[in-house]
């Protein structure tokens, strides 16, 4: 039964390590933003996975249901899908726990001494270690997948950011072993 065990709720979730993503998205002009549009920002992604090869790279993205990074993709229909350095770890509490509707992520970022760049119309990590371009797919369904908190957004990968490849990735593990998560 889901739940038991001896692992509690949480097992085998809490003990896989994964690597960090983060969903760069862009915003709106200031003069749209009275309109009701949302400015460009950034949040962790939880749940995101390659799910095809060819003909085009796909990925299944979860998005946070009502967040400026689900609204700015809806919208605009793409993002950055960044890779996370070890680095980052500082960045993590601001990107998944802050909302851009109270904080200016980009400029906090800056605060923290992270530097940014414009790749393809989206503010990013400049040292991520990788970025993959996401467009919603043509043939993917129109509308998001509802799955609770999270829609499902089917997307292909257009072009990719070559970053820092030096760097360690930042894992689920680290951020465990930092007391991050």
């Amino acid at each position: 039964a889901a739940g038991g065990g001896s692992g509690g709720d949480d097992f085998p979730w809490k003990s896989l390590s994964v690597p960090v993503y983060s969903l760069a998205t862009a915003g709106t002009d200031d003069d749209d933003e009275a309109a009701g549009a949302a400015p460009a920002t950034m949040n962790i992604v939880t749940y995101c996975s390659a799910v095809s090869i060819r003909p085009v790279r796909k990925y299944a993205l979860g998005l946070y249901v009502g967040t400026l990074s689900w609204e700015n993709f809806l919208r605009e229909g793409r993002g950055v899908l960044q890779v996370l350095n070890a680095s980052h770890a500082g960045a993590v509490e601001l990107l998944g726990t802050r909302s851009g509707r109270d904080v200016d992520k980009l400029a906090a970022l800056g605060d923290a001494g992270l530097e940014l760049a414009d790749w393809r119309g989206v503010r990013i990590l400049k040292g991520c270690a990788a970025g993959l371009l996401l467009e919603r797919a043509a043939d993917a369904p129109a509308d998001p997948i509802p799955c609770g908190d999270h829609d499902v957004v089917i997307a292909d990968v257009v072009d990719i950011f070559v970053g820092d490849r030096e760097s360690p990735l930042l894992s689920t593990g680290q951020l465990r072993d930092l007391g991050i998560i």
